[in-house]
């Protein structure tokens, strides 16, 4: 049971709704909204092996995450094409490690880390510098030796945020960038949707809006500079129960198909970007 709000440790709480036996409340001080009673760590990591099953010949088709490799790789070489200088990388939640490859093909030495023991052993197998663990207990690494550390659909699975951000900050070099990527629940998409938005889920123990994320970023000493929305063509998708069909006909086109599916996808997510449509957040932010 979640005592306090992590971001401002307040104890007054109000419920929105409730994901089966989880309740989802918010903040009466800070507004963030979070899991009152989310699952246990072990419970959490149980989940994430499925997630991220893998077979004997790499990625099996149960796994919804590897299935999607092809649009994977294809948003990390966008993604990694608006980093520009950066010699040394940190993914947390970096799940089989597509980021890490798109980052080591452009020069960057990157490294991963990642709850799921399935899916490290995936990333390593592909030559990936993974760790499985989780980043508060994690010993070894360097004070500010990273140029960017990035949360893509990561943050709102840990238990402390707060904690977490700030250990990034130290990890950071000075005027070092953070990018988080998350679900907005104060995205029209959400609001929409309400108790039936796709990304209320329950390994996920936080949902954050533009406004608390900024506020926790700010509360670790970080200065945000530059939002971005994303996420349309994935909430339409999965609001319709389409994703797994999608998926499967995906993996099934040619190499040329794939490429304009993800291209398509990609200019669709832009466009609607700019428009405010889409129901998940990027955060840039400098230490």
């Amino acid at each position: 049971m979640t005592e306090n709000c992590n971001t401002c440790e307040s104890k007054e709480r109000s419920e929105l709704f409730k994901i089966g036996e989880h309740r989802i409340v918010k903040c009466g001080e800070c507004n963030l909204v979070y899991i009152e009673n989310p699952m246990t760590p072990q419970q959490a990591k149980n989940h994430y092996e499925v997630e991220y099953y893998t077979g004997e010949n790499g990625v099996a088709s149960t796994s919804c995450y590897g299935s999607g490799e092809d649009f994977r790789i294809k948003e990390a070489n966008r993604r990694i094409a608006g980093i520009s200088g950066a010699k040394s990388l940190l993914d947390v939640g970096c799940g089989m490690g597509f980021f890490i490859k798109a980052a080591n093909e452009r020069g960057i030495n990157a490294k991963g880390i990642d709850l799921s023991q399935n899916a490290v052993d995936y990333g390593r197998s592909q030559g990936l510098d993974l760790t499985q663990g989780d980043l508060l207990n994690m010993n070894g690494l360097e004070s500010q030796s990273f140029d960017v550390i990035t949360f893509w659909a990561s943050l709102e699975h840990l238990y402390k945020p707060r904690e977490t951000l700030k250990k990034a900050y130290e990890l950071l070099a000075p005027n070092g960038i953070i990018i988080v990527e998350t679900g907005d629940v104060d995205s029209y998409l959400s609001r929409l949707t309400k108790n039936k938005w796709r990304l209320l889920q329950p390994d996920h123990n936080f949902y954050f809006s533009s406004k608390t994320l900024d506020d926790v970023l700010g509360r670790v000493g970080f200065d945000v500079f530059k939002t971005e929305n994303d996420g349309f063509v994935e909430s339409i998708v999965t609001q319709f129960g389409l994703r797994n069909f999608v998926l499967n006909q995906f993996s099934k086109g040619s190499s040329i198909s794939k490429r304009k599916s993800s291209s398509l996808k990609e200019i669709i997510n832009t466009s609607a970007g700019k428009l405010q449509l889409g129901d998940v957040m990027i955060k840039h932010a400098r230490k």
